[in-house]
């Protein structure tokens, strides 16, 4: 297999609410191959962009806040090799470094967060051959497990996939 090199996009979401701003909300504009459908009425106030480092890597932060309640924080490195199993270790460590470090600890405590990771593979020409090809590796990264995993779970984590253009 070769070498894939890959943007993360680590999200975490907890609440945050505070008073209601007086600032305008950003305009959400919608993207070139977004759906046809108009962006919700969501207010969101960018908080802070900012580099840093986790787990030995540069991670560049933007923290929004969504309707005055809920902070999204979108955390971007780069993870080379990343389907490679001795990787999964490698990436745990960046995801517990930030949410220690970006989400308070009465959210962690409480388990009142979420996390998502968004994963962008630029050198993929076909979605879906390159999932088949890699479908117990790829199982493996979006379970962030480095134990073999059987064909039933394997089926289960990659039987979703959503896409809003060819």
């Amino acid at each position: 297999m070769t070498t894939l090199d890959a943007q993360v996009s680590y999200l975490l979401c907890f609440p945050d609410p505070v008073e209601k701003s007086g600032d305008p909300p950003e305009h959400i504009r919608g993207l070139k191959d977004a759906p046809y459908f108009q962006p919700v009425d969501i207010a969101v106030r960018t908080l802070e962009q900012a580099n840093m480092s986790a787990g030995g890597e540069s991670v560049f932060v933007t923290r929004q806040r969504y309707d005055d309640f809920i902070q999204v924080i979108e955390a971007r490195f780069h993870l080379r090799d990343v389907l490679d199993p001795d990787t999964i270790q490698k990436r745990e460590n960046i995801e517990n470094s930030l949410l220690q470090a970006l989400v308070p600890q009465k959210y962690i405590e409480n388990g009142l967060f979420e996390e998502y990771v968004v994963l962008q593979i630029n050198s993929v020409n076909n979605a879906d051959s390159f999932v088949e090809k890699n479908q117990r590796r790829l199982a493996q990264f979006l379970r962030t497990q480095r134990e073999a995993l059987d064909e039933s779970e394997i089926e289960e984590i990659l039987i979703s996939r959503v896409r809003y253009s060819r």
